[in-house]
């Protein structure tokens, strides 16, 4: 989501999501749409490593972190989100725990990202 070539761009569409947000949104350049701010992404990924093992989040929040988005804001923000549903120390460790799924495609630095985080 984050590593692609220049001039080139890649969006999901999730529909509704009525859970909130705690970042404000940033309209694109060119004035037509809102996307999610970066903190509210690293929420959600954050409560989805719970469930599923896909090396894509894992190098989502690898890549939101190089930009400079904080572990803790991220946490913070899946606890607002999440409430009692979100378990931030299982997500600490599902950060940290590179078996399973396709996780063993993460590269050496994207892991050394997550864990330095």
């Amino acid at each position: 989501m984050f590593r692609l070539p220049r001039n080139t761009s890649s969006f999901l569409f999730f529909g509704i999501i009525d859970n909130g947000r705690v970042g404000e949104p940033e309209v694109t350049v060119d004035g037509v749409m809102l996307v999610a701010a970066l903190v509210d992404m690293m929420a959600h990924k954050l409560k989805v490593i719970l469930q599923r093992i896909e090396a894509k989040d894992y190098r989502d929040i690898a890549a939101m972190l190089e930009y400079g988005i904080r572990l803790d804001e991220g946490m913070a923000g899946a606890c607002a989100l999440f409430g009692k549903t979100f378990q931030p120390s299982e997500s600490l460790k599902a950060l940290v725990y590179f078996e399973g799924g396709d996780l063993d495609t993460l590269s050496s630095d994207e892991r050394m990202v997550l864990v330095s985080a």
